[in-house]
Order: structure tokens, then C-alpha cells, then sequence
């Protein structure tokens, strides 16, 4: 399959499509940080690693929680991050805050002891405890990923919460084209359309990490097209081994086509990001 074997309108939609993702990649974030001075230093110390924002457009703000002090979020806050160090009379007031606010809030801890009382409030607070620093930001990062809409933005600034972030889009990408692969009955009239979702994913994943829509990108949609040719020729040869089963191997072929290509694309701009941020020590 070649580029030309796209529909034009399928092509302008990921034109489209990647001019969106570099918009919201380039998104202003804010981060509110409210740090329990009882807190770990050894945790205190690797989300001050983890919140150094890669970009202009993010702005992190940390405080200090007091004893009959009701924090108050700037308006414009996205996320607020509360570090809580075994005090319920500074955490419970900060969380109330957030929620006050209208933003979503984590409790960060290096257990669930240090913060004893379970937040409330829904979706809007999360709990986030690990001892392990990769763990935490791990952790940190889903929850992150899951409840704001600027999660590539976010992914853009802050490197702990890309993995997250890519690993989502490569499930939404897969289950999508699984679908595709499953309903839709014309020969052939289901490799466009999985064609382009790849193509929207690799546009995708290069703004997650901070790449722009350019001419650089591609060799990313060379590789997906040709990874899409390479998946259909499998399943031929597959629904000549075994006929009847049609719909099945096509829709686990688009899932598992697109999980490849996920990996792949991740591998692709990983590798170069790590080799600048050494570059940068």
C-alpha cells in the first residue's frame, strides 16, 4: 500500500489530525505543588526532578503547607500535586482546596500511612504512594494521564508522564482498528482507514515527545504505511489457512498490527530523547 492508495479525504483528515496534536502539545500547563513540610526529602527531591518543565509553556508552583492556612490555587491551575507527610491537618484542608478550585488533585506519599485518611471527591483526587522513585512517577503519571484533558501537553513538559500517555493512545489505536477489522465487510475497504489511524498515532506519539508536525515526520508515516501493507499480506495468507474466520483474524490482525507499530514509533523517539537528555547533564 502507498501513499496514493489513501483516500484524499482520509489524508487531509491526518493532516488535520497532526495539526491539532502539535496545538494541544503546545497548550499552556500550569502545576500547583502543596509540599507538607513533615514530608520525605527523598520524595520532595524526585518530584522536583520529575516537575522541571521541557518547554516555555509550563509553569510549576510549589508551596508550603501551614497549620491553619487554607492554600488558594491560582486561577488557571491544571493539576495540583499534594505532598502529604503524615499530617491529616494539612493534607484534608489542601485537598479541600483543590476541589473547591475545580482541579484535579493527587495526594503524592512514600506510603499510605503518611497519608491516613482516604481523599474524597471522586475522580478529582487520586492517591499516589511508592517507596520506589520509578514506581511513584510511574503511578503519578497514569493518574495524570487519566484525569486531565492536557495530558499532551503535559507529556510534552514532563518525560515521567509519557509512557502513560503513549501506552493509552496505543490501546485507543488498537481497539479502534480491531473494530475496523471486525465491521467492516468490502475487501480491502478497512486498510485506509487503519492506515490513517496508525498515521494519526505516529503524530501523536511524536508530540508526546515534543517533536513538531515537519517534514521530519515522514519517515514515521513511511513506516507506517509500509508496516500496513506487511500486516495485510499476513492476514491473506492467514484467511487462505484458515478459512472462516474472517473477521476474527482480521480484527486481531488490525489490534495486533497496531500494537507493533505503537511499540515501534515509541522505540523511535525514545532512543533520541535519552540521548539528548544525556547531552543536556
Amino acid at each position: 500500500m502507498k501513499m496514493r492508495d489513501i483516500p484524499a479525504d482520509k489524508a487531509r483528515e491526518v493532516f488535520s489530525f497532526g495539526k491539532s496534536a502539535e496545538e494541544r502539545r503546545s497548550r499552556e500547563v500550569r502545576v500547583q505543588v502543596l509540599v507538607d513540610p513533615a514530608s520525605s526529602r527523598e520524595l520532595v527531591a524526585s518530584l522536583r526532578d520529575a516537575l522541571v518543565p521541557e518547554t516555555p509553556r509550563a509553569l510549576v508552583l510549589v508551596d508550603r503547607l501551614q497549620e491553619g492556612v487554607t492554600p488558594v490555587l491560582p486561577q488557571g491551575t491544571d493539576i495540583a500535586l499534594v505532598v502529604a507527610g503524615g499530617s491529616d491537618g494539612l493534607t484534608a484542608p489542601a485537598v479541600s482546596a483543590c476541589l473547591a478550585s475545580g482541579v484535579p488533585c493527587c495526594v503524592v506519599a512514600e506510603s499510605s500511612v503518611d497519608a491516613p485518611s482516604a481523599p474524597a471527591g471522586g475522580d478529582d483526587v487520586g492517591l499516589v504512594a511508592a517507596t520506589s522513585p520509578e514506581a511513584l512517577l510511574d503511578k503519578l503519571g497514569r493518574w495524570i494521564v487519566g484525569v486531565t484533558g492536557k495530558d499532551l501537553a503535559l507529556a510534552a513538559n514532563f518525560p515521567f508522564v509519557r509512557g502513560p500517555k503513549v501506552d493509552q493512545l496505543i490501546r485507543t489505536c488498537a481497539a479502534e482498528n480491531a473494530a475496523v477489522g471486525a465491521v467492516v465487510l468490502i475487501p480491502g475497504a478497512d486498510m485506509p482507514v487503519m492506515t490513517a489511524n496508525q498515521a494519526k498515532l505516529a503524530l501523536e506519539i511524536a508530540a508526546v515527545y515534543g517533536r513538531d508536525l515537519s517534514p521530519e515526520r515522514i519517515p514515521e508515516i513511511a513506516g507506517v504505511i509500509g508496516g500496513g501493507f506487511a500486516y495485510r499480506a499476513a492476514a491473506r495468507q492467514l484467511l487462505g489457512l484458515i478459512p472462516g474466520l474472517g473477521v476474527v483474524l482480521k480484527a486481531g490482525v488490525g489490534y495486533a498490527g497496531t500494537i507493533a507499530t505503537g511499540t515501534a514509533l515509541r522505540a523511535r523517539f525514545e532512543v533520541p530523547n535519552l540521548l539528548e537528555a544525556g547531552g543536556r547533564k
